[in-house]
């Protein structure tokens, strides 16, 4: 199944480069493809103008630490650097830095009083998480209790729980908000960010490899009418084996109708 799906999208993009004029790919003494400049002559691949100023704009906020940002942002960023560090391969492990602030809480800090604190203890399940909101003042609930007067607490029976210090008549807790839309970049997202920023800025080379590929007899073609396209041939595993008993064939037809290529006329 895998094959025929790609067989047929190869049959689409051989009908559709009947009516596409390039607009995608440059060819000259460079080739632009793939989101790349490929420079064959100096043996690297470069960022084009327009690539470039996209991610930049994209890092720009991410280079401060503190920086409120939502999180679907955040995924966006991912996405484009994660497309950038499959030719910058080696910074790819920096990407781990915005993968924790993806799922890293938002840190909400509230002062209660010891009568909303008895209230708070009550609403607390064996994870430290709210279960309810609280009436009396703004916490929500599904926030996870994570300190109280500046100590971690991990159980119901942490003694900063039972016995909590007051400062000014109050208790200082710190919660986690897990499902906040928003997070706060923090210093190694930022240094993390600066270094792909830098490097993009830099319209830093990348130099290509050559990778020596055993030889594998095939053969194949294609064709296409208004109404019927297809593509077929042969490959052998090996040179000794291309025999005619041993090769193995494939032929596809793909049939179209009416709607379908009046949308490939308009490509």
């Amino acid at each position: 199944m895998l094959g025929q799906s790609a067989c047929g999208w190869l049959l689409r993009f051989y009908l559709a480069s009947k009516f596409c004029r390039g607009k995608k790919v440059k060819l000259g003494d460079e080739l632009v493809w793939i989101g790349w400049r490929f420079c064959f002559s100096s043996g690297y691949i470069q960022l084009p103008d327009d690539k470039s100023q996209k991610i930049l704009e994209a890092l720009s906020p991410f280079c401060t630490s503190g920086q409120k940002v939502d999180r679907k942002t955040v995924e966006r960023l991912i996405g484009l650097l994660l497309w950038y560090s499959g030719g910058a391969v080696h910074l790819r492990p920096w990407l781990q830095a915005l993968y924790h602030l993806l799922y890293k809480p938002l840190c909400v800090f509230r002062s209660v009083t010891p009568h909303q604190f008895e209230v708070l203890r009550q609403l607390l399940d064996t994870k430290l998480a709210l279960t309810g909101h609280m009436e009396c003042c703004d916490l929500q609930q599904g926030w996870v209790l994570h300190a109280v007067a500046n100590c971690a607490v991990s159980s119901l029976g942490a003694d900063a729980l039972v016995s909590p210090r007051l400062k000014r008549g109050q208790v200082d807790c710190v919660f986690y908000n897990y499902s906040s839309v928003s997070v706060r970049t923090n210093l190694a997202s930022m240094w993390a960010c600066k270094l792909f920023y830098n490097a993009v800025a830099k319209h830093q080379s990348i130099p290509l490899r050559r990778i020596e590929e055993s030889f594998i007899p095939c053969a194949a073609d294609a064709f296409a009418t208004t109404s019927v396209a297809g593509v077929g041939g042969w490959w052998a595993p090996t040179a000794e084996s291309a025999r005619q008993d041993q090769v193995f064939w494939f032929s596809i037809q793909h049939f179209f109708g009416q709607v379908e290529l009046a949308g490939m006329a308009h490509l």
